[in-house]
């Protein structure tokens, strides 16, 4: 199972999103192909730190240092993605946005 075939968490950043914009005049672009293969990589990853939690010695270990550096460098390129950016609006208060 990958984030990108759940409707739930898809739902909840536009709703995040929306909310930010009120405030920050750059948000995350949840909507991008590559912001969304990123988290999936991370989930995928994460499953596999998991499967190799009981696991020792040190093939193991040299895995889980191997996941582990994956998940930074996933996650650095998720940092470094260009976000959207938004004019603030004239009257700055928040408003539900759901």
């Amino acid at each position: 199972m990958v984030c990108s075939d759940i409707m739930l968490p898809v739902r909840v950043f536009q709703t995040c999103t929306a909310i930010c914009t009120q405030v920050f005049p750059v948000t995350l672009d949840t909507d991008r192909p590559s912001f969304r293969r990123g988290l999936d990589r991370l989930f995928v990853i994460t499953e596999k730190l998991g499967a190799l939690k009981g696991q020792t010695g040190p093939v193991a270990a040299l895995r889980r240092t191997g996941l582990k550096l994956s998940a930074a460098a996933t996650f650095a390129r998720l940092y470094l993605l260009p976000g959207k950016h938004a004019a603030l609006p004239a009257d700055i208060r928040m408003a539900p946005a759901w």
